[in-house]
């Protein structure tokens, strides 16, 4: 990911300051990399909406199954947000 995100763009900026690039190469390198920077910034969006629904679960009292699964951690919060209705009221 990394070697798409960064890497690639500045070989291809380097050899485009030296005049020796195929513009096949640039637009296939902007496009991988447009593509990985997109998908990193959907990763950090997605992640941040699922930390902030599991602190809205654990301040309305905590889900009401209980798992030791990490694998299964994410469909106990998803049950519930479900099974939560309403605004986020203190009690």
């Amino acid at each position: 990911m990394f070697n798409e995100m960064v890497v690639g763009p500045l070989i291809t900026l380097f050899l485009l300051l030296l005049g020796s690039v195929d513009t096949f190469m640039v637009i296939s390198t902007s496009m991988n990399a447009y593509k990985a920077w997109h998908d990193w910034e959907e990763y950090h969006s997605l992640r941040s909406q699922f930390q902030m629904m599991t602190l809205r679960m654990f301040l309305k009292g905590g889900p009401q199954i209980r798992t030791n699964d990490p694998q299964y951690f994410p469909f106990v919060v998803a049950d519930a947000m479900v099974r939560m209705s309403g605004p986020l009221r203190r009690s």
